[in-house]
């Protein structure tokens, strides 16, 4: 413990420095110290790596009450093989509560006696499904408790999945949006990627090594997507995190939290120091409005990873 806390109280105060020397605050810098100084925190404490280490179920708990909704829930499970795959819908999403890079989420759809993973070809029992999150368990990449819910479907009709929409919050702003096309359920084969400010006008966000695709197009509730991601940042009093969001109609739901996101994003010079403007100023009004207020420990929001 005494050498991580040491590593910690370095890596802080070459942060300070860094901060210090620097004219303007980037994105880049405040996120990537972020993940650092996270790692060193959770190496001993945390041996299943999640976004929400309270668990995403615990997550949509604390969304609902703020009158965000999430989608229709169908069951929850202690294993994953106790799942009863003859009484689910044709369509349905199996999400396990702890894990991170979707490992642990399943969207999938029945195919005459057995099931099929959204996207791909393969079909097989249910139980094959339940098989591979125990496996995943046992290796400590999910956790449970198990849940079913709904298929959110996607533009191209029933078995299609929908337009991610992963909102940059800063505690209340949210200057830009990414909107992603993912055809294959976890994997970047096929996925591309389009980075929108909140009025649906292009930024210079890329993903690298991904095309951009200006046909996919901004949700049409848009304002209404941009007001959920705004609320939910502001209830959980971080400086940033990454909403993600689907609309479904006229639908504004729920999909998860991520407060260190990876992949590859690259916003450019300009918008990287828009964004850390962006940090820095959320870091100042959540200090402001904490100092202003008396805590209701009751209604704290869930821990986020």
């Amino acid at each position: 413990m005494a050498w991580r806390d040491r590593r910690i109280a370095k890596l802080e105060e070459q942060i300070s420095q860094l901060k210090e020397a620097s004219v303007r605050p980037s994105y880049d810098v405040k996120i990537e110290t972020d993940r650092r100084l996270h790692s060193l925190r959770v190496a001993e404490e945390a041996p299943i790596k999640s976004a929400n280490l309270d668990g995403k179920f615990a997550i949509y708990d604390f969304v609902t009450s703020h009158g965000v909704e999430i989608p229709k829930q169908l069951g929850r499970w202690d294993h994953p093989t106790e799942i009863p795959w003859g009484d689910l819908p044709d369509f349905v999403v199996i999400k396990s509560a702890h894990g991170s890079t979707s490992r642990g989420v399943f969207p999938v759809k029945r195919v005459g006696d057995g099931w099929q993973i959204a996207t791909q070809s393969d079909v097989g029992p249910g139980e094959k499904i339940g098989r591979r999150l125990a496996w995943l368990e046992k290796k400590g990449r999910v956790g449970g408790p198990y849940g079913a819910e709904e298929f959110l479907e996607g533009p191209d009709g029933p078995g299609s999945l929908p337009i991610d929409i992963k909102a940059y919050t800063f505690y209340g702003e949210v200057p830009v949006l990414m909107l992603c096309d993912r055809r294959q359920h976890q994997a970047s084969e096929g996925a591309t990627y389009r980075y929108i400010n909140p009025k649906g006008r292009d930024t210079r966000g890329i993903t690298k090594g991904s095309p951009t695709d200006y046909t996919i197009e901004p949700p049409a509730n848009l304002h209404d997507v941009v007001a959920v991601a705004s609320r939910l940042s502001l209830a959980f009093r971080q400086p940033f995190l990454r909403i993600d969001l689907y609309s479904i109609g006229q639908r504004v739901v729920f999909g998860e939290i991520t407060p260190r996101p990876g992949g590859k994003d690259w916003f450019g010079p300009k918008l990287d120091v828009t964004l850390g403007d962006a940090w820095e100023r959320a870091q100042i009004r959540i200090e402001r409005d904490l100092a202003a207020e008396t805590a209701d420990l009751s209604e704290t929001a869930p821990t986020i990873g």
